[in-house]
């Protein structure tokens, strides 16, 4: 099974651009935080994973998301690989395909599926 969820903030604005056929691909990256055990206590770990979303699915998200943005967004894992052009070493990246997300509030928490205004600011 490749399920992923990830509720966080976005790192940066989203990018959405259209491919050669016309179809709508949306580039971002998300934070999370988790809690890990040091010492007597414990201390945020962060964790930042890029994804791609495509289709309506990114238009509809670009519409409501910027840098800072709370999200929950919900998907599977992949992976990009290619070869280093200066040192002719494989890479590779972990991403995440997201398929679906929800309204989660705003980075500033007004409260759980509050959305006031588009990107633009403009009421909808």
């Amino acid at each position: 099974m490749n399920r992923v969820e990830q509720l966080g903030n976005l790192t940066r604005d989203p990018e959405l651009r259209k491919t050669n056929s016309g179809t709508s691909v949306l580039n971002c990256c998300i934070a999370t935080q988790r809690n890990v055990p040091k010492g007597d206590g414990f201390v945020k770990k962060s964790f930042f994973l890029d994804f791609t979303m495509w289709g309506a699915t990114a238009e509809t998200f670009y519409k409501f998301h910027s840098k800072g943005s709370k999200a929950f967004i919900d998907g599977h894992l992949d992976s990009d690989e290619w070869e280093d052009k200066a040192t002719g070493q494989k890479r590779s990246k972990i991403k995440m395909i997201a398929t679906s997300w929800y309204f989660t509030g705003n980075k500033d928490d007004t409260g759980p599926g509050e959305v006031v205004a588009n990107k633009d600011n403009t009421p909808f």
